[in-house]
């Protein structure tokens, strides 16, 4: 029965972004998909005095807070099985490193950056997983983050595709398919 929410819960979240998600495994064992960014650009504005670059990702539904600016990220759910912990790998495929004409903008100095997330990525891509609840169901929140900014040289590098799987721990509730 988890298995069936499991599914649900990615698919239902990732339906409503552009950017491409495509799930390439679904079993008890781990959930498996690719990720293509879609469309985004990057365009100059000018802010009071200063010209800065800004990042326009129609897919993001959330913000980081890295290294004085911040940066458009994907959330995104996936159902567990009620107990253990699950492991989240991510590869890159494709990356695209752009050279900006201006400094990406950073945060206004009214704005404190601990109202903002700050996350701990281990992999530059995605984060660890949060194990929260969704009524019932045991859910693990992580975050895409397909932008990385080199402040000293100006460089962002995007990800343009990539891999992610999701590996589930054994349950004695609910055995993997291989002890069926």
């Amino acid at each position: 029965m988890w298995l069936k929410q499991v599914g649900l819960a990615v698919i239902l979240h990732i339906t409503s972004i552009s950017a491409s998600i495509t799930i390439t495994e679904n079993t008890r064992e781990r959930i498996s998909f690719n990720f293509d960014i879609g469309d985004y650009t990057i365009s100059n504005n000018r802010s009071q005095a200063n010209m800065h670059s800004i990042i326009n990702f129609p897919s993001s539904n959330n913000k980081i807070y890295d290294n004085g600016v911040f940066i458009p990220t994907l959330t995104l759910y996936a159902g567990l099985p009620p107990e253990g912990k699950a492991k989240v790998s991510f590869i890159s495929q494709e990356v695209k490193r752009i050279t900006l004409d201006h400094p990406l903008q950073k945060i206004l100095s009214d704005q404190k950056p601990d109202q903002f997330m700050k996350h701990s990525f281990k992999n530059p891509w995605i984060t660890d997983i949060e194990y929260i609840r969704f009524k019932n169901l045991r859910t693990g929140r992580f975050y895409l983050k397909p932008f990385i900014y080199d402040e000293k040289n100006q460089i962002l590098t995007v990800l343009i595709k990539g891999s992610c799987t999701i590996e589930f721990p054994g349950s004695k509730r609910y055995p993997s398919t291989s002890q069926l």
